[in-house]
């Protein structure tokens, strides 16, 4: 029997390829504090931020995209770049990423009838009552890496957590 985790990491990773579209799911425990939930959210996106520059040599693509001339973004300020999202805009804005590259939209990455149905998905097994982030707020979008423009969203039920985030380069 498949658990939910396990859809959940299956569904992202339908989202996701290997140059711009990175994910990241799993168990989450939340600090204790008025912030607990937030900071730990961050903290599972920089060990993404963190994965993805490590899969890179320095050499390659990433080290002058992700990595920071002063190091890969702080916990810190990863929280303070989390816009509240509704279920509704985490699938939209899933689906949107998955689908279409910041820079050059005219060359899709994939079907984005597809990427928001199973962006759907995704967000239905966090649940009604799970919290959704993005670094997009209504004017702009707060940069984690060095990259031209990225994006994410992250939500969480608590228990799991699920990230996506898009980077592209001019």
């Amino acid at each position: 029997m498949t658990t939910t985790s396990e859809k959940l990491s299956a569904l992202l990773g339908s989202l996701s390829n290997d140059r711009d579209v990175y994910v990241s799911s799993g168990p989450l425990e939340p600090a204790s504090g008025p912030n607990g939930l937030t900071k730990a959210v961050a903290e599972k996106v920089h060990g993404l931020l963190a994965k993805v520059h490590e899969k890179y040599p320095s050499k390659d693509y990433w080290y002058e995209r992700a990595y920071r001339l002063d190091g890969l973004v702080p916990v810190s300020q990863i929280e303070m770049s989390l816009y509240p999202k509704t279920p509704a805009e985490a699938v939209s804005l899933l689906g949107e990423l998955a689908s279409t590259p910041l820079l050059f939209p005219e060359y899709p990455i994939m079907d984005r009838a597809v990427a928001e149905s199973t962006a759907a998905q995704l967000v239905g097994l966090l649940g009604s009552e799970a919290h959704w982030w993005s670094t997009r707020d209504d004017v702009s979008v707060d940069s984690l890496t060095c990259c031209t423009i990225d994006c994410l969203v992250v939500g969480t039920d608590g228990h799991r957590f699920a990230v996506l985030i898009q980077v592209d380069e001019d």
